[in-house]
C-alpha cells in the first residue's frame, strides 16, 4: 500500500515538473507563429497535435518497435490524425475537453487544407468552430497551479479567434506532454488497465 501511495505521489511530482517546464516555453511557442498566415497557424498546429499523439499512444503500447510503427505507417489502423485521437480518448488518455476540441481543431484544419478560396479565423465557417473551443474557458482550474505572473501570462494573452485559437493548442500541446511523460510502457503479455497502479 505504501509503495503503491508513492509511486502516485511521484506520478503527480513529475507531472507538476513537466508542467512548469512546458509553461515556460509558451512565450516562445507564440512567438513562432507570427508572420504567419492563418491557414499556416492551423496546419502547424494541428501537425504538431498529432506528432504529440502518435508520441503518448507510442509511450503507452508495449516496447516493440517494429510491431508498433507499422499501426502508423501507409495503411496502418493508426495513420491518421482522427485514428489516433479516438485512440487516445477510447484509453482514457484525453480527457473529453480535449478530445472535442482536438476533433473541432482538425475540422478547422481540414478546411484550411482543401477550400482554395481565403479563409480565416474570423470568416465563417472557421469562426464558428473557434467559438466552439473549450480549453481557454478551463482556465479557473488551472489558476489555483499558477503563480499570478504565469497566469496572466498564459490566460491574458488570447483575446482574437486567432490568439485564442493559439491559445487552445498551447494548453492542449501542454496536456498531451505531461500525460506523455508520466505513462509507461504496457507489458506483454499483460493488458493494459489491468494493473491497479496504471494510469
Amino acid at each position: 500500500m505504501h509503495e503503491r501511495w508513492m509511486r502516485a505521489k511521484q506520478k503527480k511530482q513529475k507531472a507538476k515538473a513537466s508542467f512548469e517546464s512546458i509553461v515556460k516555453q509558451f512565450p516562445a511557442f507564440s512567438i513562432e507563429f507570427n508572420g504567419e498566415s492563418d491557414r499556416g497557424v492551423c496546419l502547424i498546429t494541428a501537425g504538431y497535435i498529432d506528432d504529440l499523439l502518435e508520441d503518448l499512444l507510442r509511450n503507452i503500447f508495449v516496447d516493440r518497435k517494429q510491431v508498433v510503427d507499422k499501426l502508423f505507417e501507409g495503411q496502418g489502423g493508426l495513420a491518421t490524425f482522427s485514428s489516433r485521437t479516438s485512440l487516445a480518448y477510447c484509453l482514457g488518455l484525453i480527457r473529453q475537453d480535449q478530445f472535442d476540441d482536438i476533433q473541432t481543431i482538425r475540422e478547422i484544419r481540414n478546411m484550411f487544407a482543401h477550400w482554395h478560396e481565403p479563409l480565416g479565423f474570423d470568416k465563417p465557417p472557421i469562426a464558428q468552430l473557434c467559438d466552439k473551443l473549450k480549453q481557454l474557458t478551463l482556465a479557473p482550474e488551472k489558476q489555483r497551479e499558477l503563480s499570478p505572473g504565469e497566469f496572466r501570462s498564459i490566460f491574458g494573452r488570447f483575446k482574437t479567434r486567432r490568439e485564442k485559437f493559439i491559445g487552445t493548442t498551447l494548453h492542449l500541446v501542454t496536456g498531451i506532454s505531461v500525460r506523455s511523460e508520466t505513462i509507461t510502457h504496457c507489458t506483454v503479455g499483460i493488458p493494459c488497465g489491468s494493473n491497479a497502479d496504471t494510469d
